[in-house]
């Protein structure tokens, strides 16, 4: 719960500060890069929770890997060719 927190506080912060035409290279590029990171990690940790990394806490008991796993790994499936 602290992290959400820590997040929420520091999104809305930089959010309120960002202004790219400003002078201020905090309000013009450090509080850009600031908030993107911020986003970047909150959606990455949804995803991860949600399990669609392969890992997560979902209760899915599948061996598919999550989002980025499964598949069939390009196998060959028959016979393809000659005679």
């Amino acid at each position: 719960m602290k992290f959400w927190l820590i997040i929420i506080v520091i999104l809305y912060f930089t959010w309120t500060s960002i202004d790219l035409r400003s002078g201020s290279s905090f309000e013009s590029v450090l509080a850009p890069l600031i908030f993107g990171f911020c986003a970047f990690i909150a959606v990455f940790r949804v995803f991860y929770k949600l399990g669609l990394f392969g890992g997560g806490s979902s209760s899915s008991s599948s061996g598919s890997g999550g989002f980025f796993g499964g598949g069939d790994g390009g196998g060959s499936g028959g016979d393809c060719g000659g005679e």
